[in-house]
């Protein structure tokens, strides 16, 4: 076996001294034990280098760093910089951790992540891109995209577009389905539509609906607190505007000191 040498140095003290790399144009093997351990290996074709960690029953243990790709059970980088220029980062089993920033940044004008399984993430997420951020789910079943705030009486959810002025700045479109918003708070405004500077408007090619369960005098109320309202109906005959209250009264009032402030025509 090639040994470690021991040296005499000019004070006194002993050295060990290893043997010079092994080079040969081809990688070791378990057989390539007649070194000891720490013994590097240099392979010509491949370009690649090793280190002699262990032995086993089976013969030497080498490990290799090579110039297309490294194998390791822990790889530690501090300090310092792990740069990948031209390549993949795979995680195939496992977990990720990072603790601090992440940046991905695309060698053209693109940056695909691509995760599959879960992505978890703790903390603040900024998404940040000067070109389009889609999010796309290609599962075929309930809840595929989920936002979630979940923890926390005080958490909201929001949805903010503050430089548009397009009439549809924000656009929540459901092109073959429809469209559900579910509220759980039990009060009188626990959906509200407020436009500050315009007014809201509703179309649609079939029935709008408004319906109240609540048992009070005014379940449905529409106030029009400083302007008039107009009930339209373009319909064909036998297409009335119908009023009907099945066990109440039905009350028309006007305050105008006019002589004409009711009229029916």
């Amino acid at each position: 076996m090639t040994r470690i040498k021991r040296v005499n140095t000019v004070g006194g003290s002993i050295s060990k001294l290893f043997p010079t790399p092994r080079i040969a144009k081809r990688a070791p093997t378990t057989s390539d034990s007649n070194f000891p351990q720490g013994q590097h290996w240099i392979d010509e074709d491949s370009q690649a280098f090793y280190f002699l960690v262990a032995f086993t029953s089976s013969g030497a243990i080498w490990q290799s760093n090579t110039s297309s790709g490294t194998t390791a059970t822990v790889f530690t980088v501090n300090p310092g910089d792990l740069t990948v220029t031209a390549g993949d980062f795979f995680v195939l089993l496992g977990d990720s951790t990072f603790g601090g920033a992440i940046t991905v940044t695309g060698l053209t004008t693109l940056a695909d992540v691509s995760v599959s399984g879960t992505l978890t993430f703790t903390g603040d997420i900024d998404l940040v891109s000067a070109s389009a951020i889609d999010l796309t789910s290609t599962q075929n079943a309930p809840d595929c995209i989920k936002i979630w705030a979940k923890d926390g009486a005080n958490q909201t959810l929001h949805l903010l577009a503050n430089t548009s002025t397009r009439v549809n700045s924000l656009d929540l479109e459901s092109t073959l389905g429809g469209i559900t918003l579910t509220s759980g708070l039990a009060s009188d405004d626990a959906i509200n539509f407020v436009a500050t500077n315009g007014g809201i408007d509703m179309d649609a090619a079939l029935q709008i609906n408004i319906t109240s369960s609540e048992n009070a005098a005014d379940a449905i109320r529409i106030n029009a607190s400083a302007g008039g309202i107009d009930i339209d109906a373009a319909g064909a005959p036998g297409e009335d505007i119908t009023i009907t209250n099945a066990a109440g009264s039905l009350v028309l009032e006007a305050t105008e000191a006019e002589t004409d402030c009711i009229a029916m025509t």
